[in-house]
C-alpha cells in the first residue's frame, strides 16, 4: 500500500486523537524527499484545511539540540463549527509567489 493510500484509510478508519506520522526527517521541503511523501503531505494539509486532523511536529528524542521532526497528523474528535454551521475554509487571493 502506498503512502497516500495508507494514509486516507486511516484517515477513513482511524479512531479520534489517534496520529498518523507522515514524514520523519529535518525539513519536509529538503531536496531528495520522495514525490509519494510530499503527495501524502499534501492529503494531511487538504485534511487539515478541511478540519479532519490537527497538524503537529514533534522532535525526535536522542538526536541532539537540533534533531529531526516527526511530523504527525492527529485525527479530530469532531469537525470544526462556526456560528453553528461547520467550519468551511476558503483560500482567497493568488498566494505568496504573486506577492510584490
Amino acid at each position: 500500500m502506498s503512502d497516500s493510500s495508507s494514509f486516507e484509510h486511516w484517515l477513513n478508519t482511524a479512531k479520534p486523537g489517534s496520529s498518523y506520522p507522515y514524514f520523519s526527517g529535518h525539513n519536509l521541503g529538503d531536496n531528495g524527499v520522495a514525490p509519494e511523501t510530499l503527495h501524502t503531505a499534501s492529503l494531511a494539509k487538504r485534511a487539515f484545511a478541511d478540519g479532519k486532523v490537527e497538524l503537529v511536529q514533534r522532535r525526535i528524542t536522542g538526536e541532539g539540540k537540533w534533531g529531526p521532526f516527526s511530523y504527525l497528523a492527529i485525527k479530530e474528535e469532531r469537525t470544526p463549527q462556526a456560528n453553528g454551521e461547520p467550519w468551511v475554509p476558503r483560500i482567497i487571493g493568488p498566494g505568496k509567489g504573486h506577492r510584490s
